[in-house]
C-alpha cells in the first residue's frame, strides 16, 4: 500500500482508492445519507430547500447531482432554472445561453 493524504482534511493514510481517510468518508456518507433522505422524502424540493434543512452546504449537494448520485426528480428538480430559458444552471439565475 501506498501513503498519501485525505484530499478532505490532509491527514497522512494508506491510499485506500477514495483518496479520504476513513473518518472523512464517514462524515461524507453521513452527509449525503441525509441529502438523499431529505430529497427522497420531499420530491421537487430545490437546493436551497435542501441546504436550509439538512445543513449540508448547497455546492455539495450540486456536486452530488453532478456526480449522480442524487437523481433529478420531477419538473422542479434540485437544480435551479434559468430565469429565462428554464434549462438547468450550474451557479447564478440565467444560464450561459441566455447572458
Amino acid at each position: 500500500m501506498k501513503l498519501g493524504n485525505c484530499r478532505k482534511c490532509g491527514k497522512i493514510m494508506y491510499s485506500n482508492g477514495y483518496f479520504m481517510c476513513s473518518e472523512c468518508k464517514a462524515e461524507e456518507y453521513s452527509s449525503y445519507k441525509l441529502v438523499r433522505d431529505y430529497v427522497y422524502d420531499n420530491k421537487g424540493a430545490t437546493v436551497l430547500e435542501v441546504a436550509e434543512a439538512t445543513g449540508v452546504d448547497k455546492s455539495v449537494i450540486l456536486r452530488y447531482v453532478k456526480e449522480e448520485r442524487l437523481s433529478l426528480l420531477d419538473d422542479r428538480s434540485i437544480l435551479p432554472r434559468c430565469r429565462v430559458c428554464g434549462a438547468f444552471v450550474d451557479n447564478g439565475e440565467v444560464c450561459d445561453s441566455c447572458k
